[in-house]
């Protein structure tokens, strides 16, 4: 028995020495204070344990006390060791716990790639650091109609596949983050020219390919803007407003990559500025129409024209719609705009009816028209003023703008070509659509964009679209439109392919009211 007493406080002993280690951990890894005064409770309870052993060995005479202090030690040498363990293994489930919470935090939850909160937290360091980097900003060209063309599913997929592929291309030379729905951040701690051009190139070979994404071949393109620390600016809100600014440049002219450069910053000043006057402008009346002249292919006869904006500044000098127009759109102005064109057109257009003008206007419509109310109840009310007034206005509208949001645009519409406004796609062929919208919407008339022909007669593939485009439209029952018509080659060239209406400088460029009246309403 005296044996059996030796081996149960010997193993009690060992529970307590196997139980160093875990509270050795905690002691280091937890902030709990407790953790260190119990390691050393537990070295005194060995150091005892051993001299009870030692005791036992010699003084061995009572069997049930020595027992019961036996079982005690044991039992007591067991809790410690359960306890320990439990405590470790809570603890490092609790610390993984944080650890995925935390990564959750500063992941994307559909690509897996850092994010904005990532990013922020990233180049905070590096600036804090002094570590010079140069930052790109990506932004994905066209997606949000692959979204609305085929739904969130397709787009979300057709992000996971670029992501994968924009990060196995650059290969853990830079860091690649998502910041927000197609726009990406690329962090190049290198700022050497050699680097970067690499990194920019490796960048668009991402888009090299086309992505299949389920039964869909999907292309795809990205606009890189850049900005370099600290040449730039030191601060964070700053480079995030360059890289921005540039990548916006680089998008609008269709470059491979722009880095920001101070003019860039003046320019984005000047539209500022441009925008606190629209309101003004808009207020005291100061825009102008033009009108340009579409002609019947065949006879020459004036069929129409088409509405244009223009500024006309005191100098003389005018600000182009190409400027005004999108700076308008995003200070949320261009309802505005679109209504004053539309009221004054009907008001030209009684003026150009007492000079003999029996033709139709067409008026361009922004995206942002189609998807309110304002545009629909601005033509039902001039409609109740001029009941003929839906077969003498042509809206135009682009592929793209319609497809910014196709359910709205389709309602709108629809809703418009029941009181008999009928509808022309501007810039066709440029936009991002399919065939089914043609049968989908009511589109009445097809305007062939000037950039397929401008060259037709010298470019074959530009010939070939605008001869498909013809027959397409005549097999749908639509007229057809060629814009940007500057010489008689181009004209004969469009009366063999049996165009409807024809438009370009070779007749006539935009023109005030007066002189449209003089020279086509004789």
């Amino acid at each position: 028995m005296q044996l059996f007493a030796i081996c149960m406080t010997f193993i009690g002993s060992l529970f307590l020495v196997f139980s160093l280690k875990p509270t050795r951990y905690l002691s280091h890894e937890s902030s709990q204070p407790g953790w260190k005064p119990l390691y050393g409770l537990i070295v005194i309870f060995i150091l005892g344990y051993l001299g009870f052993i030692y005791y036992l060995l010699f003084h061995y005479q009572h069997f049930i006390i020595y027992s019961v202090f036996t079982l005690i030690f044991f039992l007591g040498g067991l809790f410690v060791f359960m306890v320990t363990r439990l405590s470790i293994e809570s603890y490092k489930n609790i610390v993984n716990i944080a650890k995925e919470t935390e990564y959750k935090s500063l992941h994307d939850s559909l690509t897996g790639l850092p994010n904005r909160k990532h990013f922020l937290m990233k180049i905070s360091s590096l600036i804090t650091k002094s570590n010079p980097f140069t930052l790109f900003s990506l932004d994905l060209n066209n997606f949000k109609q692959v979204n609305d063309a085929l739904g969130h599913y397709y787009g979300d997929k057709l992000l996971i596949e670029i992501a994968q592929n924009i990060s196995k291309k650059l290969d853990g030379l830079s860091i690649l983050f998502r910041t927000g729905g197609d726009e990406f951040m690329v962090i190049l701690k290198d700022s050497d020219d050699v680097f970067y051009s690499d990194i920019i190139e490796r960048i668009h070979s991402a888009f090299n390919e086309t992505y299949q994404i389920m039964h869909y071949s999907i292309e795809s393109s990205v606009s890189v803007g850049a900005t370099k620390f600290p040449n730039d600016s030191n601060n964070l809100d700053t480079l995030i407003k360059y890289v921005d600014l540039a990548m916006y440049v680089s998008k609008k002219t269709k470059s491979k990559c722009v880095f920001y450069r101070d003019e860039l910053n003046e320019d984005a000043t000047e539209k500022l500025a441009i925008c606190g006057r629209l309101r003004n402008a808009i207020a005291t009346n100061e825009f102008q129409l033009y009108f340009q002249p579409l002609l019947e292919c065949h006879s020459k006869k004036l069929h129409g024209a088409e509405v244009l904006i223009r500024w006309p500044q005191l100098d003389g000098s005018f600000i182009a719609p190409d400027i005004f127009i999108p700076i308008a759109e995003k200070a949320g102005l261009i309802q505005n705009i679109t209504q004053w064109v539309i009221g004054e057109a009907v008001i030209q257009l009684n003026q150009l009816d007492k000079h003999g003008f029996s033709g139709a206007l067409h008026i361009n419509l922004s995206a942002k028209d189609l998807n309110t109310e304002s545009l629909f109840d601005l033509l039902i009310n001039q409609l109740k003023n001029t009941p003929l007034l839906a077969g003498r206005l042509i809206l135009e509208v682009t592929e793209s703008a319609m497809m910014l949001d196709l359910t709205c645009s389709k309602t709108m519409m629809l809703r418009l070509a029941e009181y008999g406004f009928t509808f022309s796609i501007d810039d066709f062929g440029t936009g991002f659509s399919s065939l089914s919208l043609l049968r989908e919407l009511p589109i009445d008339q097809i305007k062939i964009d000037r950039s397929f022909v401008q060259y037709m007669d010298s470019v074959k593939t530009d010939h070939a679209i605008v001869n498909s485009a013809i027959f397409l439209a005549k097999n749908l029952g639509c007229t057809v439109v060629a814009e940007g018509v500057e010489n008689s080659a181009l004209e004969s060239e469009l009366e063999k392919l049996n165009c409807d209406y024809l438009q370009g400088y070779y007749y006539s460029e935009p023109i005030p009211l007066t002189d449209f009246i003089a020279q086509y309403c004789k």
